[in-house]
This record gives structure tokens, C-alpha cells and sequence, in this order.
């Protein structure tokens, strides 16, 4: 400590008033690595999602990891304070009503050593209704309008909402194939998922009446249209990922290879029942 010019060791007694001026350096604090999990990353709306995570290198002072969530990395709004176990991990559900893209964050606020720290993970809730195909708002809204005016028909929207359900069902089970895989691989799920429950039962019973009153074996030369549909939507798909003057192909691509993956493999199954039949 210095008094004027001169350093001063030791007790000081001070005698009459004086102006103290107290300098300090900072020293930096410690990093704390947070560790960030969802599961899954695509899901409908309602659907718990799995939140999980560690905090490695903290104190005890902060025993709790603030789990956070927006839709732009702006705004965030908190969802739960979670206390962080001994070994420092810590887990917690939490379902988004609404589908859309969201972003969740854990962030472990600083202490007296430890600087703060948080990790972002990106999540989608996919519409149970229309599935996200692509970019293109005009399919979209054309696959909007034709579902609406399906739903118009007697009992078509209890089986609309089926297949809502089982296309939901699909992308939840990719993403736990594949996380972070493209939304293709849950509309390939959710469509085959789709045409098992609706398309198998009605063309394995016409197939194997069929099979039957004629005592021939019925071939797989039935299946050439819609393998070459979905053949050439697979290569479409994979040219616009490849390609960027291909992009525009991409939605249509997309489209096409769900719906003719719906019909693809379950009427392959119903020929090959009738085969065994006959």
C-alpha cells in the first residue's frame, strides 16, 4: 500500500481524515462447459420433448441450469430453473403446443469463479397435420387445400387425423434413427407407416381375389409406374442437394417420392401375399 510517495508495510493508524482510493486487478474467471441434448429434435406438437445436459468444471454455489427458448435467438422466454445433480448433469420435458422452429437454451449463470456459459440446440415441431415437405409455401398451401376439402367428406376427417398421427409418428421415430437427419427420412416413415395401415389391407384382399378366381400368380411388372415415380423423384431429390441449379426441384421431389413411397411398398407386400396365396 502506498500513502503519498511512499509504500507503507504493516498496521497504519490514521490520525486525521484521508482519502482512500482502493485499486484492484480482476482476475479472469474459470470457463464452465455446458453440454446441451434434446431428444427428439422433430416432433409434433404435444409432444414431450427430453431435455438433458451436464455442466462440467462448476462450483456448488449455482446449483441450478436455466432452460430458456425462442424462435429467433432475440426474445427468449424462460421455461424452468432445473437443479443440477452432484455429478453435475440434469434433465427435464417439456412439450411445444405449437409447431415451428425453436431454439433452446441452457445457460448456467456465473459465480464468484466461474464465468457464465450456456449451449443451443434447434428443434422442430412439425404441423400434425401437413408435414413440412419443403421450402415451397405454394405446395404447402395447395396440400392445405386439398386436405380441407377432403375433411369436407363423411368420415374423412377421422382418417385424416389417422394419418396426421402416423406421419407424426414417423418423424418421431426417424429422429431417433437418425437425429438431426433431413425431415425426408420422417415423411419416408410417415408415409410408409401411412400406406401399411390404409393402402396394404384393401389392395392385399383385391390382389389375392384376384390371384384367386384367376389361379395365376399376379407379377410385380403392376409396380413399374410407381417404382419409376419414385426412382425418379429419389434422383431429383438427390440432384437438388448436389446441384444448386437443381434446388427448384427439390419440394416437387420431395412430394412426389412421399406420396409414391406411400403406395410403393405396401402393394409390393400385397403381391407378394397374393404369390404366396396362389
Amino acid at each position: 500500500m502506498r500513502v503519498g510517495n511512499q509504500s507503507v508495510t504493516g498496521e497504519l493508524t490514521v490520525t486525521e481524515p484521508l482519502d482512500v482510493i482502493l485499486m484492484f486487478t480482476a482476475v479472469p474467471k474459470d470457463s464452465v462447459n455446458v453440454q446441451l441434448d434434446v431428444s427428439p429434435t422433430v416432433a409434433a406438437p404435444g409432444y414431450p420433448l427430453r431435455i438433458t445436459g451436464s455442466v462440467q468444471d462448476y462450483s456448488t454455489e449455482v446449483s441450478t441450469v436455466r432452460l430458456l427458448y425462442s424462435q429467433n435467438k432475440l426474445n427468449w422466454q424462460p421455461i424452468a430453473d432445473v437443479s443440477v445433480s452432484p455429478d453435475g448433469r440434469f434433465s427435464y420435458t417439456y412439450p411445444f403446443s405449437q409447431p415451428g422452429n425453436y431454439y433452446l437454451k441452457a445457460y448456467w449463470p456465473d459465480d464468484s469463479n466461474h464465468a457464465s456459459a450456456f449451449q443451443i440446440v434447434n428443434v422442430r415441431i412439425v404441423d400434425s397435420t401437413i408435414p413440412i415437405i419443403g421450402p415451397s409455401d405454394s405446395l404447402i398451401q395447395f396440400m392445405k387445400s386439398v386436405m380441407d376439402t377432403l375433411s369436407k367428406f363423411p368420415y374423412a376427417s377421422t382418417l385424416l387425423a389417422i394419418a396426421a398421427s402416423l406421419m407424426a409418428l414417423g418423424h418421431t421415430f426417424a429422429s431417433h434413427l437418425i437425429p438431426e437427419g433431413p425431415p425426408i427420412l420422417g415423411h419416408i416413415v410417415g408415409t410408409l407407416l401411412v400406406g401399411f395401415v390404409f393402402v396394404f389391407p384393401v389392395t392385399a384382399v383385391i390382389a389375392t381375389l384376384t390371384a384367386l378366381r384367376s389361379h395365376h400368380r399376379p407379377s410385380f411388372l403392376w409396380l413399374t409406374p410407381i417404382a419409376g415415380i419414385w426412382l425418379v423423384s429419389l434422383c431429383l431429390l438427390v440432384a437438388s442437394f448436389l446441384h444448386p441449379s437443381m434446388g427448384p426441384f427439390g419440394p416437387v421431389a420431395e412430394v412426389s417420392l412421399a406420396f409414391s413411397n406411400m403406395f410403393l411398398m405396401p402393394i409390393a407386400t400385397s403381391l407378394g401375399v397374393a404369390r404366396a396365396v396362389a
